[in-house]
């Protein structure tokens, strides 16, 4: 014969007006002592959260030029320790070069003269990350 024996009996009301109370199950069946066999009810997986990606470094060098120079921009993007490296992370460096690694150096040509902006942005699912750098170009 099965039993359900409450192990813990709570005052509190659930919302829903139930009582609040741990249930064992224990078999009546055995020979020289009832054998608790314990429930637990099943628990949701927690899902995964996604990190934000770091622009740890983002630089142009120099910062004024005459026009048709070149100018050096590193960059590099972190995820926090431990982070799993299968999450994907986009990272891009725009006007140009585009689509680039997570870490890099790119010479870039600026073709007008005035203020010379590039943009980087780093993005997971979790969440993006910007930074700027502006060269002046005369």
């Amino acid at each position: 014969m099965w039993r359900y024996v409450c192990l813990a009996f709570s005052a509190c009301l659930l919302v829903l007006g139930g009582v609040a109370c741990d249930y064992q199950i224990v078999d009546e069946r055995s020979p020289t002592s009832p054998t608790p066999i314990v429930y637990q009810p099943p628990t949701t997986p927690t899902p995964a959260v996604v990190p934000t990606p770091t622009v740890a470094l983002f630089s142009a060098e120099p910062t004024r030029i005459f026009l048709g120079s070149t100018v050096v921009i590193r960059w590099d993007v972190t995820l926090p320790p431990g982070t799993a490296v299968t999450i994907p992370v986009s990272v891009r460096v725009d006007p140009a070069p585009g689509t680039v690694p997570m870490t890099g150096v790119a010479l870039v040509q600026p073709f007008t003269r005035g203020l010379y902006t590039a943009v980087l942005t780093a993005e997971t699912t979790g969440g993006r990350s910007s930074r700027v750098v502006q060269v002046i170009v005369d």
